[in-house]
């Protein structure tokens, strides 16, 4: 199957559950209603959540510069900015394809090996993963009474899978391919004989375990720790300026936006754009598990996705033309030092 149409079917399913949830979450609300609800929105909080996301960026940026720093490879901060900003601007629309422009745009603009910066973004991954988990954990201790149901009946209709032995037989499988995989990749004799194709497999994935190896002790822990901390308290924040931006949901706390920020992230667990349509309906049966109005919950939705969404593009595409420029000036510059 060619590689667009892949994409193209991930994309259409991806936006049919995205349907599906919306239509289960706003299905009693006409449209209408939903726009006289948010025609008070006040924007000013909307462009101070943007800002919070922009700085969780600029500090996912210098954590990853850190990484990259370890893995033997300096790179210019505005470039990886760039990358970065492009990653999720492509993963607003598309996900899970943002990781491959993020790595193909750092290599055009700072010369790193795809693997090499791959590797260091999987470090990032298990880093946000320890991060959301925790989150999670503490909230189900301090909220479990409320949110013991709530999260099993939220991830049982994300999933369809809890409780299921068909679960554990993948998970079971995939471990069993990856260290067959693993045993293939560090098997010279197969290495050999793999041709010219193979070869650049095993070269890409052997520059893939080699920089997920040289990050393994972090010479700069407590840095990398730091940034990880700053990164996500400013994503939880901008969940605070959401709540700030109606005024139904104005007088909510700040542990409450901690709650929604970790709770509502189990949202993003599919393969949805922008986590749109499972993000909605995770809010509003988290806002009822609470005592909160449903419809209070609803809207708030609308205006955190939607406002992420909005600034989350507006970023990437401001990077993308960014990173043109600055491609077109280095090869201005390169053709000129050539000619000299």
């Amino acid at each position: 199957m060619k590689a667009w149409i892949k994409e193209a079917l991930k994309f259409l399913f991806g936006a049919g559950i995205a349907a599906f949830f919306l239509y289960i979450t706003l299905r009693d609300r006409p449209i209408a209603e939903i726009i006289s609800d948010l025609s008070d929105v006040r924007w000013i909080y909307v462009w101070l959540a943007g800002l919070c996301l922009f700085l969780s960026h600029v500090f996912r940026t210098l954590r990853w510069q850190l990484l990259l720093a370890e893995a033997g490879n300096k790179v210019n901060f505005i470039n990886t900015l760039n990358s970065v900003l492009i990653c999720y601007g492509v993963n607003a629309l598309t996900p899970r394809l943002g990781e491959i422009a993020r790595c193909s745009t750092l290599y055009k603009s700072e010369n790193v090996p795809v693997a090499k910066s791959l590797g260091t973004v999987i470090i990032e991954r298990v880093a946000d993963l320890f991060v959301l988990g925790l989150g999670i954990f503490l909230i189900l201790i301090l909220e479990f009474s409320i949110l013991k149901d709530l999260v099993y009946n939220v991830l049982a209709r994300l999933s369809g899978v809890i409780g299921s032995t068909k679960l554990w037989f993948g998970v079971g499988l995939f471990l069993l391919f990856g260290l067959i995989g693993f045993w293939i990749l560090k098997n010279t004799s197969i290495k050999a004989k793999s041709g010219k194709v193979g070869q650049k497999v095993y070269d890409f994935a052997d520059e893939l375990w080699k920089s997920a190896k040289s990050v393994r002790s972090l010479e700069h822990p407590i840095r990398f720790t730091v940034y990880t901390l700053f990164l996500w308290a400013f994503l939880v924040v901008l969940t605070y300026f959401f709540f700030l931006s109606l005024k139904e949901t104005e007088n909510l706390g700040f542990y409450f936006s901690f709650v929604v920020f970790f709770i509502g992230g189990m949202g993003w667990v599919l393969p949805v754009p922008n986590g749109m349509g499972p993000f909605h309906y995770v809010v509003w049966q988290l806002f009822l598990a609470f005592g909160l109005s449903g419809e209070d919950g609803k809207n708030f939705a609308i205006v955190d996705n939607g406002g992420t969404l909005i600034v989350t593009l507006l970023m990437g595409l401001l990077a993308y033309l960014a990173f043109l420029g600055l491609s077109v000036r280095s090869g201005i510059q390169a053709k000129e030092s050539t000619e000299q």
